[in-house]
């Protein structure tokens, strides 16, 4: 058994019944962004003599099964945010739906979760052979499985599981997608493009609209330019995290040097899907 200690972590604690809510919001709203891509690449692909997707459908249906079950995704999240602790020979769990002690010597083994939803995570075995009510999640849970391990004296074995081990290379390439660029720099930069194209060819400069119509009417322009291109990118954003994950959880089962060569591929071509996907779509629109 280990020797005495006090270690704290940051991680989500999740009951069960709040954990298939957050995988069942995460389910809708990520199907919701697939099947709207899926459209939004239908009229670029297969054009028709109307739009599949009008802006004022496109923006309820983003609305409505995306944003809204983000939301209530964010806050499911928050509310598993967790402390553990391990103090001598326990293992203590503080959370929002309350709080726990469990003897480290009670815990008998640590099963990584195979389906990393709604984020990589593992759940914790009593000697009684019950499961601990809360699952232990994070963006990468590899360090506090490995303290769990250590503490508790469990085989080190279970580190070396596919689902930890992607884990951890996945976090890695975390800069590649950062939200900050991904759905923050870089749709600002495409809405002033588009908007300030759609100005000069329709009005003859920035503000023409708001010189001959006024700043509302040029506002509610700006307004539709940026709703339909942000609802675009969550669109494209959710096609290429699918894909990616998708081929993913078979590569993760390769032997390790090959798995993590494999999400590193992986990862990379998402990018430049995204971002190559991005300016194919500029170039289309614009060499219309």
């Amino acid at each position: 058994m280990s020797s005495v200690r006090s270690q704290v972590v940051a991680a989500r604690a999740w009951p069960r019944w709040l954990r298939a809510t957050a995988v069942a919001l995460q389910a809708v709203l990520f199907l919701n962004l697939l099947e709207v891509g899926c459209e939004l690449a239908a009229d670029l692909a297969l054009p028709v003599d109307h739009e599949r997707l009008p802006l004022p459908l496109l923006v309820r249906r983003v609305f409505f099964f995306t944003a809204l079950p983000a939301l209530l995704f964010a806050l499911a999240r928050a509310h598993a945010a967790a402390r553990v602790t391990l103090a001598g020979e326990r293992l203590l769990l503080s959370a929002g739906a309350g709080g726990l002690e469990v003897p480290l010597g009670s815990v008998a083994g640590l099963r990584p979760w195979r389906l990393p939803l709604p984020e990589p995570g593992f759940s914790l075995w009593l000697r009684s052979g019950r499961r601990l009510p809360w699952s232990l999640s994070a963006p990468d849970p590899t360090p506090l499985a490995r303290q769990l391990v250590d503490a508790a004296s469990l085989p080190r074995s279970v580190l070396e599981s596919p689902e930890l081990r992607d884990a951890s290379v996945r976090r890695r390439w975390r800069a590649l997608h950062h939200p900050a660029l991904k759905l923050g720099l870089l749709p600002a930069a495409i809405i002033f493009l588009r908007f300030r194209l759609h100005q000069l060819i329709a009005f003859g400069g920035l503000l023409g609209e708001a010189q001959s119509r006024g700043f509302a009417h040029w506002g509610q322009t700006l307004l539709g330019v940026a709703l339909l291109v942000y609802c675009q990118l969550l669109a494209l954003a959710a096609l290429c995290r699918a894909a990616t994950e998708l081929l993913a959880w078979p590569a993760a089962r390769l032997p390790p040097p090959w798995a993590g060569r494999a999400r590193a591929v992986l990862e990379w071509t998402s990018a430049a899907a995204y971002y190559g996907g991005i300016a194919l779509v500029l170039y289309l629109r614009l060499s219309e």
